[in-house]
C-alpha cells in the first residue's frame, strides 16, 4: 500500500491516496485516511484526528507554501516534495503565536512565542516545552534569562531581571 503521511525528519511526507494501518515503535496501532480533495487540498485523518492542508501541490503532493489546520491550530509553513521545512509558523486559538522549529507538530528546537498574556520567549524548545538557554520577557517588566528545565515554569540558573530594578543571580526551583 501507498502511504500518505509518514515520520521524515522535520515533519511529515504526504503522498496520496490510501487508506492504511502501521504499528508505532510502541506496537501502538494507527489508522489513516487520506483524501485527495482537489490540486490544493488534502485531508488526512489520523487515528480520527482530522488534518487538513491548504496550498500548493506538485503531483499531488504538497510542495511551496501551504497550511495545516489540526486540532484548531493553524501551522503555515514550506513543503519541498512533501516535506515540511522549517520554520514554521503557528497560530493557536487563544491568540499564541510560535515561529520556529518543529518536529512531529511538536515545538522542538529553536523559536520564539508570543503568548496572548503579553509575555514573550525566544530560545530553545523541546517537546513543546521551554528547555535549554531562552529568554522570557514578561508581560509585568520582569526579565529572565538562562536555563530552562524542561517544563515552562521550571527555571534552572540564570537572571532574574525584576520591574522595579532588582536583580537576582542564581538558581531558580518551582
Amino acid at each position: 500500500k501507498v502511504s500518505c503521511i509518514s515520520k521524515h525528519n522535520f515533519g511529515y511526507l504526504l503522498n496520496i491516496p490510501d487508506v492504511f494501518e502501521y504499528k508505532t515503535d510502541n506496537e501502538i496501532n494507527h489508522k489513516i485516511t487520506c483524501k485527495l480533495l482537489n490540486k490544493d487540498g488534502i485531508d488526512v485523518k489520523l487515528d480520527g484526528r482530522l488534518i487538513k492542508y491548504k496550498g500548493q501541490m506538485v503531483e499531488n503532493k504538497p510542495h511551496g507554501k501551504g497550511l495545516i489546520l489540526l486540532d484548531k491550530i493553524i501551522y503555515t509553513c514550506d513543503w519541498v516534495d512533501g516535506k515540511l521545512n522549517n520554520p514554521v509558523l503557528i497560530d493557536y486559538i487563544n491568540g499564541d503565536k510560535y515561529n520556529g522549529d518543529i518536529n512531529n507538530f511538536c515545538k522542538n528546537g529553536v523559536g520564539e512565542m508570543q503568548y496572548s498574556n503579553g509575555n514573550f520567549y525566544k530560545g530553545d524548545w523541546k517537546h513543546d516545552k521551554h528547555h535549554g538557554k531562552g529568554l522570557m520577557n514578561y508581560s509585568n517588566g520582569d526579565v529572565y534569562e538562562g536555563d530552562w528545565g524542561g517544563c515552562d515554569t521550571t527555571l534552572s540558573k540564570g537572571v532574574w531581571k525584576y520591574a522595579n530594578g532588582d536583580v537576582y543571580e542564581g538558581c531558580f526551583k518551582n
